[in-house]
Parts: C-alpha cells; sequence; structure tokens
C-alpha cells in the first residue's frame, strides 16, 4: 500500500482577506445583531416576549446575515485549482485516491 498522503497538497491559509468586501458585510451583521436585540428587549418590557419562540426567530435572522457575509466572500484556490467541494476531503485529493 503505497503512502498518498506525500503526493497530495494540502490547503494552507494565505491568511489574505477581502476587507472591501467582507467588512461592510461584518458591520452589517453587527448592526442587525444590535437591531434585533433591542427589539427583544423591547419585547420583553412590553410583554411580547416568548421565551422559546422569540430567540429562535431572532437567532435565525442573524444567522442568515452571518451566512451571507461569509457566502458571499470569494472562496480561496485549493491545490489543483479547484474550490472547497466534495472532491477535496481531509487532504485527499480523489484524482490520487485509489
Amino acid at each position: 500500500m503505497r503512502n498518498h498522503e506525500a503526493t497530495v497538497e494540502r490547503y494552507r491559509a494565505s491568511g489574505k482577506v477581502d476587507w472591501g468586501h467582507f467588512l461592510p458585510l461584518a458591520v452589517l451583521v453587527l448592526v442587525v445583531s444590535a437591531a434585533l436585540a433591542f427589539g427583544l428587549h423591547f419585547a420583553h418590557r412590553h410583554g411580547f416576549y416568548y421565551v422559546v419562540l422569540v430567540p429562535q426567530l431572532v437567532a435565525l435572522v442573524v444567522a442568515c446575515f452571518e451566512l451571507l457575509a461569509i457566502s458571499s466572500a470569494p472562496l480561496p484556490k485549493f491545490p489543483g485549482g479547484t474550490a472547497p467541494d466534495s472532491k477535496y476531503r481531509g487532504g485527499v485529493d480523489s484524482a490520487t485516491w485509489t
């Protein structure tokens, strides 16, 4: 059995971030989170706060904005020019896996 680990390139983080694209979306997530936190406080003070339902709905909205901020950024290129997908898992490229 051959050692395939020696022939497979692994992903190495470059540390490069497209701040011009990511930062405005991160600020948007922060603003939406703060507004929804204020909304939760307002609902609690005025008796519209349902303990299980309202925080889960707010968390879902914030998670959607976080997903938007993260997924809209360009994906890093993996060795061989492929983006992260089902072909690249655990450091083994499917093209070299036998």
